[in-house]
């Protein structure tokens, strides 16, 4: 019987946790100025992963306190390679005519480098994370995080246009 209130407590932040993300959505689409469509949909799909997250991991309080920034951390380090690997593959492709192959050697080297220092990040994370959650809530964020894309994926593929027949 002990372990009732126990459970519902639990139970009870995991709701206040997902309604803190709900809740900073609907506050970020108010504030939302016209022409702001791309940036609502970005702050939406945050807090769909927050709330995913939150609810897949079984997140005690402590633990998100501790997950939350460190998470946005390093996706905001991953967010950044990937803008400059675009800029690089970009480049690529607007100027490839005209490049010279010591040029194009130099815009591959810097995209191996970029993904060298992409996986030296992704790899500090898993050891920063080892030290907030168990081996257990490792494995399930890492099946999370493909769940929350492949789910994405989905809506999106669903939302575009009907194919035509």
């Amino acid at each position: 019987m002990n372990s009732l209130p126990i459970t519902i407590k639990k139970l009870n932040m995991k709701k206040v946790l997902i309604l803190f993300a709900l809740v900073f959505f609907t506050i970020s689409m108010l504030h939302a100025q016209p022409g702001e469509h791309h940036c609502k949909k970005r702050e939406q799909i945050k807090a769909q992963k927050v709330a995913f997250f939150t609810e897949r991991l079984d997140l005690s309080v402590e633990e998100a306190q501790k997950f939350w920034p460190v998470y946005n951390e390093h996706t905001a380090k991953v967010e950044e390679f990937d803008k400059e690997k675009r800029k690089l593959v970009n480049k690529y492709e607007s100027d490839k005519a005209i490049l010279t192959d010591k040029e194009i050697g130099e815009i591959y080297l810097n995209l191996i480098d970029l993904e060298t220092k992409e996986i030296k990040a992704d790899t500090e994370f898993r050891k920063e994370m080892k030290n907030i959650l168990s081996i257990r809530k490792m494995m399930e964020l890492h099946t999370a995080e493909r769940m929350f894309k492949h789910e994405l994926l989905n809506k999106i593929r669903h939302c575009g246009p009907p194919p035509n027949e």
